[in-house]
């Protein structure tokens, strides 16, 4: 029977094509607009707004991933407690010459450390799953490896199977090193959501607290434009977003 292969010839090349045709995204810059009070720190531009005895000094630290990132300082001058909390901040996105898009809120540190410790806890199971496993294979491994002695097997036959043996050793081996690498860079990301980030806090008079906080990027708005409630006070940042292109 004769295969046609022409159908082939055109999908390899146009795979080969699409393979090529992802572009990087590109850079947003975040720069406050000119009417806010600033102040620049080492090539970093922070805004600040002061009333009702709080302070917030905010500055645009950089992209990651699908999340802008801020760095945070809120300073406690009033004479009562302050809450600080990440979950209520948000901004909206605005498009020049179009209604205003959804608003963004922040990411919450607590739900991600949640998420964090699931993903943990699936892979101290899951490491817990691999190592019975590999203790059987290995009692059955040796099991065998008598039985092969003992009998009348060709040496060709043992050596095949000792190579077998060897591979599913490895293997093995090479799943247990996944596994803890795994573990040790979530552990990574939860110690910096636990100590990093802007968590939420019962800020005392005369205190101050200072943190990151994560929001999912919008690259379609011209500007974004963060509320930040804080007690009976909302502080507003207005930012211009500027797209640089990666060539």
């Amino acid at each position: 029977m004769k295969i046609n292969i022409f159908p082939f010839l055109i999908i390899i090349p146009t795979l080969f094509f699409l393979s090529g045709c992802v572009t990087p995204e590109p850079i947003s810059l975040l720069k406050g607009t000119e009417e806010q009070q600033r102040f620049w720190h080492q090539g970093q531009e922070f805004l600040t707004q002061s009333k009702g005895g709080i302070t917030v000094e905010l500055t645009y630290d950089r992209e990651v991933g699908d999340y802008y990132v801020f760095d945070m300082g809120v300073y406690n001058e009033s004479e009562t407690e302050l809450n600080v909390d990440p979950e209520k901040y948000f901004y909206r996105p605005v498009m020049m010459q179009k209604d205003s898009m959804k608003i963004v809120k922040a990411e919450n540190p607590e739900e991600h450390l949640l998420e964090i410790d699931k993903k943990l806890s699936r892979l101290q199971a899951e490491e817990i799953n691999q190592s019975i496993s590999s203790a059987l294979l290995t009692t059955a491994e040796i099991t065998m490896s008598v039985a092969a002695e003992v009998s009348d097997m060709s040496q060709d036959k043992k050596n095949e199977m000792y190579r077998a043996h060897q591979e599913d050793r490895f293997y093995r081996s090479y799943q247990a090193a996944e596994i803890e690498y795994d573990q040790l860079d979530t552990q990574q990301q939860r110690e910096y959501w636990k100590t990093q980030t802007l968590r939420k806090t019962t800020l005392l008079p005369d205190n101050y607290i200072t943190g990151k906080t994560f929001f999912r990027k919008t690259l379609k708005a011209d500007e974004v434009i963060l509320y930040l409630p804080l007690n009976d006070e909302i502080f507003s940042f207005k930012y211009n977003q500027k797209l640089v292109e990666v060539e």
